[in-house]
Order: C-alpha cells, then structure tokens, then sequence
C-alpha cells in the first residue's frame, strides 16, 4: 500500500468515499485514546449501556455455539462460505449479533442510553467537505459519523447496513414511529433480491395498521 500511486482518491476534505479502512484506523485510534483493547471498550462503552447479550468480539467463529453459516452461490449452487475469524478487520466489522440486538441497539441510540442528545445530532448530520459542501446524496440520504440518515419508505429513517462473504445485514431506526427493524441473512447479499424492502414495507404497514 505505501507505493500505492496516488495514495488517495482526493485530497484529505475534498471528497467523501465510504471507507472501511477509515473504521479500522478508528479502532487504534480509540484503543489508544482509550487505553484498552478494542474488544473491552465495545462491552465498557457500547455493549453495557445498550444492554445488548446477544452481541460480541467475533474472535472464535469455530467455537461460537448457535453461530450461522453463511453461503454463497457458486457455479449454480449454494455452497458454504469460508467460516473466518473476522476480528483481523478491527473497528470495520469484527462484531457478531442479532437482528434482536440489532433493534436494541438502535433503541438505546436512539433513546439516549448510549450518546447524548447533542453526540447524537452530530453523528446523524451529514458530514462537511472542506470547501463546506455536504454529503447529502441526490436521493435524500446522507452519511454522518456511521451513520445513514435520509428517508426511506415514505418516513425519515437512520440506518446502515452491511456485507461480508456469505452474510448480509441491514438495520433501521424509524424515529417517528420509535421502531426499529433488522434484517440478517446467511446468504451473499446479491442473491437476496427485492425481499428485504418487501419484508421492512409489510411490518411497517403491520404497524401503522395496528
């Protein structure tokens, strides 16, 4: 990487790319600041406060009891992805969860059991350029401090989601309805289709319904 030429797609404020590499030196730099490996300031500063006990480090994925598979299609079949451990990755995704916790957590964001109301206004706001532009995609989304923010679904909605070989997983915080809905799936994001957003509109219409 360090002979890589040019080092960077745009100069430090000029533009803004999705980086899961940007998460992984947010970890050292927590780890640091913090004084403690990453894995003890998720249970110290996130996974306590959200009371999240279906959440951790993702450190033994062989001998995780109740862990999912994940697959990937190949050659016109499923077949398993590779089973790795994913806490080499650090901040960008060395996490394992589920959909329950998922909704927990977005709830105990949301509620102000994890930030301030003032921390969480500054990660839900689009961030800002150097010459003062913003991040607000044409769509209506915008990326915060990890953090989706936008409307979706006819209603305004924060969320984020996320891939990796063989499992795909997307979370997200209606604040005007105070709900929260999650979705994982064992399977390579491409071949999950049109059902996730046909799955969030019928609980959403449930909901609204009832």
């Amino acid at each position: 990487m360090a002979r890589t030429e040019p080092r960077f797609v745009h100069e430090p404020g000029a533009g803004w790319t999705y980086s899961n590499t940007g998460y992984a030196l947010l970890g050292v730099i927590a780890e640091r600041a913090g004084g403690a490996p990453l894995e003890t300031l998720l249970v110290r500063h996130v996974l306590e406060p959200a009371g999240l006990r279906e959440t951790d480090w993702d450190s033994d994925p062989e001998g995780t009891l109740g862990r999912a598979t994940g697959y990937g299609f190949r050659n016109g079949g499923w077949v398993r992805a590779p089973r790795v451990t994913s806490s080499y990755v650090g901040a960008s995704g060395a996490v394992r969860s589920t959909a329950s916790d998922l909704c927990r957590w977005l709830d105990a964001l949301f509620s102000g059991r994890v930030l301030t109301t003032e921390e969480l206004a500054v990660m839900a706001a689009p961030a800002q350029l150097a010459d003062g532009r913003s991040t607000l995609r044409r769509n209506g989304s915008a990326y915060g401090l990890g953090l989706w923010t936008g409307s979706a679904d006819g209603r305004r909605v924060a969320w984020h989601a996320g891939t990796t070989a063989g499992f795909a997983a997307d979370a997200r915080h209606y604040p005007e309805l105070g709900v929260s809905v999650a979705m994982l799936a064992n399977a390579d994001a491409g071949r999950i289709g049109e059902e996730p957003r046909r799955i969030r509109a019928a609980v959403l219409r449930a909901l609204v319904a009832g």
